[in-house]
């Protein structure tokens, strides 16, 4: 299935004449996502960790089940250029609780340089639980080369 789908994504781009500068465009990129728990004495309590190559444009989902929420973020890259992707997060959190039960949803766009990390709060930056913790995700990008293994 793969070779009839690559084959006409090819023959496309070499009828534009796009050089092979763009081809590596269609390469993996790789999105590692550590999602830690942290109390109010910065130790962390709990954490996790994602990591997996994924193409151009195809999400990335991360799901959190907790003892009064669940939580999915949906991570999708864009490369921008060879050192920047666009990243969207799609977080959607579901409080059920005595006195309120519902989701609350959020979009995110922002443009990151491959290979630095960057911080997001998919409950709020200064939203903590009853326990005092707060929940960070730890987001690196790099592009794969293509080789078994290797990133930039």
């Amino acid at each position: 299935m793969r070779r009839f789908l690559l084959t006409p994504i090819l023959l496309f781009l070499a009828m534009h004449g796009y050089s092979q500068g763009v081809i590596p465009e269609i390469l993996p990129i790789r999105i590692q996502i550590e999602t830690r728990l942290v109390a109010m004495d910065q130790k962390v309590d709990w954490s996790n960790v994602v990591d997996q190559r994924t193409l151009n444009g195809k999400p990335v989902i991360v799901r959190i089940d907790g003892d009064n929420f669940r939580l999915r973020v949906t991570f999708t890259s864009y490369y921008q250029d060879g050192i920047s992707a666009l990243l969207i997060a799609q977080t959607e959190v579901f409080h059920g609780d005595e006195e309120k039960s519902g989701w609350d949803k959020s979009l995110l766009s922002q443009v990151v340089k491959l290979g630095v990390p960057l911080y997001f709060y998919p409950l709020g930056k200064e939203r903590r639980s009853e326990e005092g913790h707060s929940m960070v995700m730890e987001i690196l990008l790099t592009k794969e080369t293509g080789q078994e293994g290797s990133s930039q």
